[in-house]
């Protein structure tokens, strides 16, 4: 693997491929990140960032070509507060991250890897906010 992946989600594409999308690590951000695992060749590719950061998401193949990636976190806010300032100067600041969960879905087609992942817009089917969502 090229990243760190944490509450990450991983699908398996046209019996060849891995795709492991989006992380949460212990900097408290969510990553964009997106690579694929070459099962046949045993090697890690890089692959274009998702559109947003995300963790407890899920993913799936279509037709052997699509890969979806499905709600999930995301961090609507970020904040800095300042807890105390020392005698010497040093000042102690906490960081706050305000997740939300969110009723995104973007897709990417592995026959057009330069067209990236590109949001879906489905207006006429309203999808519940959610972490964790299943998919088959």
């Amino acid at each position: 693997m090229n990243f760190k992946h944490i509450d990450h989600s991983l699908c398996y594409l046209d019996d060849k491929y891995l795709f492991v999308t989006g992380s949460y690590l212990k900097d408290d951000k969510m990553h964009e990140t997106c690579e694929r695992y070459d099962i046949k060749m045993d090697r890690w590719a890089k692959f274009p960032p998702l559109s947003v950061g995300r963790c407890h998401h899920s993913s799936c193949s279509v037709d052997g070509r699509y890969v979806f990636v499905i709600c999930g976190l995301i961090i609507v806010r970020h904040e800095y507060q300042v807890v105390s300032e020392e005698d010497n100067g040093m000042v102690i600041i906490k960081e706050e991250f305000h997740w939300q969960a969110t009723n995104t879905i973007e897709r990417f087609d592995a026959a057009n890897k330069t067209a990236g992942w590109v949001p879906m817009n489905i207006p006429d089917t309203p999808l519940t906010p959610r972490r964790s969502p299943g998919v088959l």
